[in-house]
């Protein structure tokens, strides 16, 4: 879902649609969302509330509603993704991941399922969505990502590597920022750089050799 709790509380708030929206209130909490207008001004989640208000002065502040939250998405996922198939795996509130493969046969194709999931939650409950379709859960997560918000990106399989290349490293799903720091200490900046760099080599860098292995498939388009 795109910047789902704002989402909510502009679909039930119509009055607040365009506005910069922040979740979160009290000078001692952290902000639990922000819509894409409070992010113009910096504002996104995690960030103290006082931070938020004085990036965002004009902003509204909401409290936060988990019970209203949660009820909407098990809606979504009983009533709508569920109706696909049943192979969703949950991530979060507002994420989840679809195996289809056995739901082609009656959709014919995985966009027209990411279509008409769009359009059953717009209509249903007036927020939007974002699909990304590829063959493994490292490319669609970061297809759609790139599709945000209110968007769909389908990127086929021969495409992956190809794909991930194009994109900064902390585009890349477990790259955050103090990795990106260890690999920038080593002159590695880009996926580029390194895909030329091999597995042991990460292990040393990162300490890790479950996150150097991750790394070295990921760079590659390759999720295990």
């Amino acid at each position: 879902m795109d910047a789902f709790y704002a989402s909510l509380e502009v679909a039930r708030h119509p009055e607040l649609k365009g506005k910069p929206l922040i979740i979160g209130t009290g000078n001692r909490a952290v902000v639990s969302a922000a819509s894409y207008e409070a992010r113009a001004y910096g504002v996104n989640s995690a960030i103290p509330v006082v931070k938020a208000r004085s990036l965002c002065p004009q902003g509204v502040f909401l409290p936060v509603d988990i019970p209203y939250y949660s009820s909407v998405s098990k809606s979504i996922f009983e009533e709508i993704l569920l109706h696909v198939t049943n192979q969703v795996e949950k991530v979060s509130v507002d994420e989840c991941y679809m195996n289809v493969k056995s739901a082609l046969l009656q959709w014919k194709s995985p966009v027209n399922i990411g279509a008409w999931i769009r359009k059953e939650v717009f209509e249903k409950y007036h927020i939007t969505c974002s699909v990304g379709i590829a063959s493994n859960k490292l490319i669609a997560k970061m297809a759609s990502t790139n599709a945000k918000p209110n968007g769909m990106l389908l990127i086929p399989q021969k495409c992956n590597e190809d794909f991930v290349s194009i994109m900064p490293l902390r585009a890349i799903p477990g790259i955050g920022p103090s990795l990106i720091h260890k690999l920038e200490d080593w002159g590695l900046s880009t996926v580029a750089s390194l895909k030329n760099v091999d597995e042991k080599t990460l292990a040393r860098i990162t300490g890790s050799q479950s996150m150097a292995r991750m790394i070295y498939q990921s760079v590659r388009g390759i999720d295990e």
